[in-house]
């Protein structure tokens, strides 16, 4: 039953939009600098809020609407998907809340993104500045997981409530 729990909360994840690792987009057509429209940020709200505050057998409930949340945010970087999560004092409240499989899923969904982001040439320095200035996340910790691949590491920063903001870079 657990197995089998795993397999279906991860294909839910999959259908929620929050893996970009295998975006159809270019490169340009993901959002950093642009301004997020309304539906874009009603879906990165939904998806923190429903991740954070509900069961991960509960869930399964809120398929439909965390796929529809999902396609909703299909244009925008990994980068800045976070930086309005922790940006936001509620939101960045909820993503703390987020554990067990869910949390899971998300690090190695939002690694493979930022990997595949950082491929293609979109993790510019710009991108990188602008997001430890407006997080306040720790810059040397941030290029150090960013310069080594550490993509993983990186994530796990963003739900990491105990980073203090020491950076050099802000």
């Amino acid at each position: 039953m657990k197995k089998a729990l795993s397999v279906n909360f991860f294909i839910l994840l999959l259908s929620l939009g929050v893996c970009f690792a295998e975006t159809q987009n270019s490169p340009d057509d993901l959002k950093y600098f642009d301004r997020l429209n309304h539906s874009e940020e009603q879906g990165i709200r939904y998806i923190i809020t429903t991740l954070g505050s509900k069961s991960t057998i509960s869930l399964l409930w809120y398929r439909d609407s965390l796929e529809k949340a999902g396609n909703q945010i299909n244009d925008v970087h990994p980068l800045r998907f976070w930086k309005e999560v922790l940006t936001d004092p509620k939101l960045k409240m909820y993503s703390r809340k987020i554990g067990g499989v869910p949390k899971r899923q998300m690090v190695a969904d939002f690694a493979n993104s930022l990997e595949t982001v950082a491929r293609r040439g979109q993790l510019k320095p710009e991108y990188l500045q602008d997001f430890i200035e407006a997080t306040g996340l720790d810059g040397n910790l941030i290029y150090y997981n960013v310069n080594n691949g550490q993509w993983k590491a990186l994530v796990e920063l963003f739900f990491n409530d105990n980073i203090q903001s020491r950076s050099r870079y802000r």
